[in-house]
């Protein structure tokens, strides 16, 4: 199972969702820099083969980082941005090959902004010290490919404050594009633990309700079946057949409303309150496992349960709980009362593991 971080991605899934639209047109816009810097500073001098490979390398880093960003590929992981900034590396090196003696200025390289717009594509879905380790080692090759290229600049002054020049406005956009997202986080975070302690009090105060509810129910299925029947049998001298037939009938009821009780999930009483989830919802979970799932866990499938009871061209769903050791499956079939389209499977499956310690 993959790890949780402290990432915008794991901490606000449905927010970085809408942040995955940014992350692609900062991948385009990198790549468009790039070549449009290519086109006008190119010169007689520009080794065009280096210069499309180094196009082609840049190109390959935006859409690995659209790749690997696309939700239906959450979590973002570690390797793909150290894909994305192997691939941005290799790419200026060859660019900077392809221009070294015919570069007389620093401040037309696009090496700086597209390695920039990169980065801040990534920030919602790496944490901050990572992306600070590799904007440094970023910078750190930057500086070195800049001073390769101070010979045959224009203009005389220290090597260093070319570098400086160079790297200082990219630099300074990127760290505060990851302090943006770290706050971001830390704010996450906050409201988490404040909705936590508020749940938790919460649910201190519901436990009494709960108990007075439950003890309710208890004094009137005794006032509606027991408590008639005992009367009747101290109003009458003698014990019939059908007296004890209907003694039988009452405990064995009794009896089954007490291992339902018992036998009861957050599952089935979710159930029990949407308005239709009685009559549409039949749920089987003959292990138990639903008491395991974690509370992101049971938010995303009571998500999908309620909205497949607000769906009127529903008439059945089935939701089935079944696994062993520390994973499960999750089964939900779908049976639609009306067609508008054919479709193929009604069930969708939904995997999730137990974070056991």
């Amino acid at each position: 199972m993959i790890a949780k971080e402290i990432t915008r991605q794991q901490l606000d899934p449905a927010a970085t969702f809408g942040a995955y639209r940014t992350t692609v047109t900062l991948a385009a816009c990198a790549v468009a820099w790039a070549v449009v810097a290519t086109i006008v500073t190119s010169t007689p001098g520009t080794q065009l083969g280096l210069t499309f490979a180094s196009l082609a390398l840049i190109t390959g880093a935006a859409l690995w980082l659209i790749r690997a960003a696309h939700p239906l590929r959450a979590p973002f992981q570690r390797h793909s941005m150290i894909v994305v900034y192997a691939l941005a590396i290799v790419s200026i090196f060859l660019s900077t090959l392809g221009d070294l003696g015919s570069n007389f200025s620093i401040a037309d390289d696009w090496a700086p902004v597209a390695i920039t717009i990169l980065t801040i594509g990534m920030t919602p879905y790496r944490p901050a010290p990572e992306m600070f380790v590799a904007l440094g080692v970023a910078s750190g090759f930057l500086a070195v490919v800049t001073l390769l290229t101070v010979p045959y600049l224009v203009g005389e002054g220290p090597a260093l404050a070319f570098v400086a020049v160079g790297l200082t406005p990219a630099v300074a956009v990127t760290v505060a594009a990851i302090l943006y997202s770290k706050y971001l986080v830390v704010g996450l975070q906050n409201w988490q633990r404040r909705a936590e302690v508020g749940a938790a009090a919460l649910a201190s105060d519901m436990v009494g309700g709960i108990a007075l509810s439950v003890e309710r129910e208890r004094v009137s299925i005794l006032s509606r079946d027991v408590s008639p029947f005992f009367s009747d049998l101290l109003a009458r001298d003698a014990v019939t057949e059908d007296d004890r037939a209907r003694a039988r009938s009452i405990a064995d009821a009794m009896r089954m409303m007490l291992v339902a009780d018992a036998n009861r999930t957050w599952l089935n009483l979710a159930v029990s309150q949407t308005a239709r989830g009685p009559d549409l919802l039949h749920v089987v979970d003959s292990q138990f496992l639903a008491g395991e799932m974690l509370s992101r866990q049971r938010t995303a499938l009571r998500a999908i349960l309620v909205a497949a009871v607000e769906d009127e061209r529903l008439s059945e769903v089935r939701v089935s709980i079944h696994g062993e050791h520390s994973t499960a499956c999750v089964l939900l079939t779908l049976v639609f009362a009306a067609f508008r389209v054919v479709v193929d499977d009604q069930t969708v499956n939904v995997r999730f593991d137990y974070d056991r310690p």
